[in-house]
């Protein structure tokens, strides 16, 4: 379900470049505050050091993953602020994510907790399909403290124990993929997460569907490259939010795409964080997808090799005669990380 705030229209090209003799621009932050309210709460989603004046993409996500959706613009400074006020007078008991994106398809995100006071441990998404990551949340928990889960999987392939660390608001948000158990899927059927220290469980189901979501790149894949990723089998007009992470499930990365067409797919190019060569793991958290990848060590840099010095031996000069003038013109090859372009004709 998509509950469309602003006209959602094309986004424009947003340059990120940084000239020689500049400085890095300031790091991009969002926040929401308050982090955590009940569920009459409204909140103040804030982004800050952004390109100045360009469209931007925003959407909130809410903990059973429909979509409000809307267009906004940074202001000069490089600023937006949205007021999130609970449909209907009340938000549903949960985990929330304003996630803000560039015309590039980076994204930056926030979450904020709706509570209704009492401790809770979700398993996020509903009946998630074999090709899913797992997002395990816990809310109204002691505040920054670690968290013990047991993840038991179905069809006895045994437990895995996994460490969460809850933040100021006592909530903690966990992916988990296959691949981190050396499995290349989940196994349809059974699972339970729990707390046991904090005496919390929640049992959840894996089940086949008709189509399940699939997400896959193209490759090689290198260092702060520009990737196309390809989507198939997911709801249709829906915006698509994925993150990347290393092998132990850190995220290192995030973007947002979208819409998806009528029938549920989507071809899209996303340029990627500098991330070091090496295995990642990449999911759609709200819609089951979920895949890995490989980052190649970028080609070695060509480095020409000086020929030697013609040894030159003086002679006398011939007898004076006509020599016409050659006029010599050289063009400079620009470098491009597609394929070069040629050059004009004069």
């Amino acid at each position: 379900m998509i509950r469309s705030l602003l006209l959602v229209g094309l986004l424009g090209s947003v340059s990120l470049a940084i000239h020689p003799n500049q400085s890095s621009p300031p790091t991009p932050s969002v926040t929401v505050t308050p982090s955590s309210g009940d569920l009459a709460a409204v909140h103040q989603a804030l982004a800050h050091n952004f390109p100045a004046s360009v469209p931007v993409q925003t959407v909130l996500f809410d903990p059973d993953g429909s979509q409000t959706v809307g267009l906004s613009a940074t202001d000069a400074n490089g600023s937006l602020t949205q007021t999130l006020k609970p449909p209907g007078g009340q938000w549903k008991p949960g985990q929330y994510r304003w996630v803000f994106a560039l015309a590039d398809g980076k994204s930056f995100s926030a979450t904020f907790v709706a509570s209704d006071g009492s401790p809770h441990l979700y398993a996020e998404p509903s009946l998630p399909s074999p090709t899913s990551a797992f997002n395990f949340i816990g809310t109204g928990l002691p505040i920054n403290s670690s968290v013990e889960l047991q993840l038991l999987l179905t069809g006895g392939q045994g437990r895995r124990t996994l460490q969460a660390n809850t933040d100021g608001d006592g909530t903690f948000s966990l992916f988990v993929w296959p691949q981190e158990f050396g499995l290349g899927f989940f196994a349809a059927g059974a699972y339970k997460i729990e707390a046991p220290a904090l005496q919390l469980a929640t049992d959840f189901l894996v089940r086949e569907h008709p189509a399940s979501s699939t997400v896959s790149m193209d490759t090689p894949v290198l260092p702060r490259s520009i990737v196309a990723l390809h989507f198939a089998y997911y709801a249709p007009q829906r915006y698509i939010w994925g993150i990347y992470a290393d092998l132990t499930g850190r995220p290192v990365g995030e973007f947002l795409v979208g819409p998806t067409t009528p029938t549920g797919g989507l071809d899209s190019a996303v340029v990627l964080p500098d991330l070091a060569p090496g295995q990642y793991l990449l999911a759609t958290p709200y819609d089951w997808g979920e895949t890995d990848f490989t980052v190649d060590a970028p080609p070695p840099t060509a480095t020409s090799t000086p020929s030697p010095s013609p040894t030159v031996t003086a002679t006398d000069p011939p007898a004076a005669e006509s020599v016409p003038a050659v006029r010599v013109c050289t063009r400079s090859q620009p470098r491009h990380h597609h394929r070069p372009r040629g050059c004009p004709a004069r």
